[in-house]
């Protein structure tokens, strides 16, 4: 009879390795699959912050045109109304051609 016992613990332990192997294959394929969705997040993250950058330089720069506009404008009424230039000042489109782009985030076009 213990032989009869020690067949049935056998046959009892043997399915539950294969349970556990069963189980270990399962995990090992999830953690391969979420290792592909993190992946394909992190590029739809990076393309969704590439997106927003360029939107924000866009915003940034038309406003930066706006402003130039009106700052033309004013600056042609005033000297409309003195043909100096006031306390030396330079344009802004002077100005701002002067300053250097190259390490802002955004490239801007030519804003003149």
């Amino acid at each position: 009879m213990k032989t009869g016992n020690a067949s049935r613990r056998i046959i009892s332990l043997s399915d539950e390795i294969k349970a556990l192997k069963l189980r270990t294959i399962q995990d090992q394929r999830q953690h391969v699959i979420l290792r592909e969705e993190n992946r394909r997040l992190g590029a739809v993250i990076t393309s969704n912050e590439a997106v927003l950058t360029a939107a924000d330089c866009a915003r940034i720069e038309a406003e930066t045109r706006l402003l130039i506009a009106n700052s033309d404008r004013d600056l042609a009424v005033n000297q409309k109304s003195s043909d100096t230039p006031r306390d030396g000042t330079l344009p802004t489109n002077a100005i701002l051609k002067a300053v250097d782009m190259r390490d802002a985030p955004c490239h801007f076009s030519s804003l003149s």
